[in-house]
């Protein structure tokens, strides 16, 4: 149990570290690109990577059916099956990445050009095409070896390669945008950093795998069946995520303009990075549900949903709230007024709709890990067709705020439901989970929001340093309740005693 939880810490920390870091990059990276190429090519580009995003598709969930199966099959000491798995996955996402080379080749090009001749300008859809396509393909690559390390809880040297990989990304933007490259130079630092990314991570399975030889053959039927029964089950509601974040930029252009789509891309991206974080931070998890319940350890799988569930949700929602009740004020400093004014309302509802999605970090961890993903894709997947289904009148008559609203509305319905279907599937009862996990957080996340309501008087925040000194004021409030709220006694204890040691041994 003790190697469970610094496992756990470990991966979780440099996931987290990770996100931090890139946090910083998107900030700076954001409005500076908006500044070098205008909102009309940034509101193309979205769109570019959008249409770019579909062949995720094409992944079918075998990304995360090799981590799971390949935890397992390391648990059970399979190696001859571990070795197949992974052959198999190779064989399929080589072919993958070469069939969405081709695809892009063919329909990207007149697609793009016909979006805005303005905002593409002199640019060649051909040549950013060909880059995005082939940028596709080392994605793929990457999918293979960042399946297999994965399963051996490497994710803090993942980290590691993806903040280096992060910050490559940054000199190389400012450089390239400075010389005037635009969609060209965006395109072509996407795939060299792609490259970069699938090389680091080909020496780390190296590492892990140093006897096994890379070869493409074809795929063990066995393995292929596992792959595509666990993988295939996930691929429905792969496809609906997926579709649901990339028609979304679609919908708006094509609804109520391109321009608007630049507000909404960035009020989304914003609201979103809190929920990916926390997706990223928990992907240690997975393999660990996976190991334990290959060994039959249910009630272990239990316990430990409900205690990082409680730890996850109070570090997390201060994140959350913060850019519930801050965010409008940080976009005003961070992009422009225009963009607060326009999106401020918006980024509110969708920050709540993720942070309600924070309130079950685990679920997807535990659901995958278990390989019982039936009931819970089924569920996501036929709710987010509906949420694009009404997505298209509610953004033509409502505009992004009502687009957002409904995602809240949709993220509400989805707690209920998985609330219930972990006590019936899962043996976690309702009780547990609510006064476990949820009655705990109220003390701290009322005392933040009394704390903002009593900062009411002060003046609109007009620079980064009035925005974090809000936020820092908000989270000193939250941080002591949350120590007395939401830890044990024996919690509390073993902290002080890790820092009475630290503070000894220094």
């Amino acid at each position: 149990m003790i190697n469970v939880h610094k496992l756990l810490a470990r991966n979780t920390l440099a996931t987290f570290v990770k996100h931090f870091v890139n946090l910083g990059i998107l900030f700076y990276l954001t409005p500076f690109t908006i500044s070098a190429i205008g909102n009309l090519q940034y509101g193309l580009w979205a769109v570019v990577l959008t249409v770019a995003g579909y062949s995720g598709l094409l992944d079918m969930g075998i990304t995360t059916a090799t981590t799971k199966l390949a935890a397992e099959y390391r648990s059970r000491d399979k190696s001859d099956k571990l070795n197949e798995l992974i052959s198999s996955s190779i064989s399929l996402f080589t072919f993958f990445g070469f069939i969405c080379l081709v695809l892009i080749m063919i329909f990207m090009p007149g697609y793009i050009a016909s979006i805005n001749h303005e905002a593409l300008g002199t640019e060649s859809p051909v040549v950013i095409s060909a880059l995005i396509g082939i940028d596709i393909f080392f994605v793929f690559i990457a999918n293979i070896f960042t399946g297999i390390i994965l399963s051996f809880h490497q994710f803090h040297i993942k980290s590691l390669i993806d903040i280096i990989v992060g910050l490559l990304r940054l000199f190389a933007t400012i450089v390239v945008l400075n010389a005037g490259y635009g969609l060209l130079g965006l395109a072509f630092i996407k795939l060299s950093t792609s490259v970069i990314s699938s090389s680091a991570l080909y020496f780390v399975f190296k590492k892990q795998m140093p006897s096994y030889k890379i070869k493409i053959k074809r795929p063990a039927p066995g393995e292929v069946r596992s792959l595509v029964s666990l993988g295939g089950k996930l691929f429905y509601m792969t496809l609906a995520v997926r579709l649901s974040n990339m028609t979304s930029p679609i919908i708006v252009a094509s609804t109520i303009g391109s321009v608007w789509n630049a507000y909404y891309a960035i009020v989304e991206r914003l609201a979103t990075y809190g929920n990916e974080i926390v997706y990223a931070v928990t992907a240690a998890f997975m393999p660990v549900f996976s190991e334990l319940f290959a060994q039959d350890e249910d009630e272990m799988v239990g316990r430990l949903y409900l205690q990082y569930t409680r730890y996850v949700i109070s570090l997390s929602m201060p994140m959350f709230i913060g850019v519930v009740v801050l965010g409008p004020e940080f976009i005003g400093v961070w992009i422009n007024h225009d963009y607060m004014v326009k999106g401020g309302t918006a980024l509110r509802f969708l920050a709540s709709s993720f942070a309600i999605i924070g309130l079950q970090p685990l679920l997807g961890r535990l659901v995958i890990g278990s390989g019982r993903v039936g009931f819970y894709t089924t569920t996501v997947s036929v709710g987010i067709v509906l949420n694009i289904l009404i997505s298209i009148p509610i953004c033509y008559y409502l505009g992004i705020t009502g687009l957002a609203a409904l995602s809240t509305l949709f993220s509400t319905f989805f707690f209920v439901v998985f609330t219930i279907h972990l006590s019936k599937a899962y043996n976690i009862s309702i009780k547990n989970q609510i006064v476990d996990c949820y009655l705990r957080m109220v003390p701290p996340i009322a005392a933040f929001l009394i704390a903002y309501k009593l900062m009411g008087n002060m003046p609109m925040a007009d620079s980064y340093f009035a925005v974090f000194t809000k936020a820092v004021i908000l989270v000193a409030v939250y941080v002591p309740v949350a120590f007395v709220s939401v830890l044990n006694s024996k919690e509390r204890a073993k902290i002080f005693q890790v820092i009475s040691l630290r503070v000894l041994k220094s």
